[in-house]
């Protein structure tokens, strides 16, 4: 299920790998509340968090999918998802950086892209954070051509490693992938951390001017 949310917001996670993935999460939530809850014309952004779950890994005829893009059958390799080796390391290797390529492009173009289309086709513009390098395999500039507004991350206070680190939200492919792109902005999910909120704004001022320096262009809390 998503988390962090509300009771009322908790529900399983869709299949990212699949359109229908996708199509299924707009429907049952933004789409209820352009419709049902009468927001249509009102809502100017849809926004999609960093990663809240856990990897995916398979969905219905990825063997056939994983056959199609990537030219053998995906099966006597399988052993290698579960930490063993087959034929060889290098084969093995091989085998999985295909498989983490196709999971990557399954996400970026079957979740992000087909939120991206549908966001846009009823009025909204589509925003979202990091996901890729993280949680997900993927290429982050691939991935981030499907936003209208890239998003990176960072924590008030900023730890050495994990959640508070340059790593964690990085700030450079984000800003690259903006300029290769032609995006108009670069945000950030800033000052978050651990207390919440306890600061002075003043305390927090470096942290903004590291974020505008390295090219983020947008606060957001």
């Amino acid at each position: 299920v998503n988390a962090p949310a509300p009771l009322a917001a908790t529900g399983w996670e869709c299949d990212k790998l699949s359109v229908r993935g996708a199509r299924a999460s707009f429907a049952g939530y933004i789409g209820r509340l352009l419709d049902e809850g009468g927001l249509r014309g009102k809502l100017r952004k849809m926004i999609i968090d960093s990663w809240e779950c856990g990897s995916q890994l398979w969905t219905e005829g990825l063997d056939r999918v994983f056959a199609e893009r990537c030219g053998y059958e995906i099966w006597p390799y399988m052993p290698a998802l579960f930490g063993f080796v087959v034929d060889d390391p290098a084969t093995t290797e091989r085998f999985l950086d295909d498989f983490r390529r196709m999971i990557g492009e399954l996400v970026a173009d079957n979740y992000y892209g087909e939120l991206g289309r549908l966001a846009r086709a009823n009025g909204l513009e589509f925003d979202f954070e990091t996901a890729f390098g993280d949680i997900v395999p993927g290429d982050v500039l691939a991935y981030y051509r499907h936003a209208d507004t890239p998003m990176c991350e960072f924590w008030s206070p900023r730890g050495p490693c994990s959640c508070g680190s340059d790593r964690f939200k990085p700030f450079h492919p984000t800003v690259s992938a903006a300029k290769i792109y032609g995006k108009k902005r670069v945000a950030a999910e800033a000052f978050t951390g651990h207390p919440l909120w306890t600061e002075r704004l003043r305390d927090l001022k470096h942290l903004a001017n590291r974020a505008f320096i390295r090219g983020v262009g947008h606060l957001v809390f």
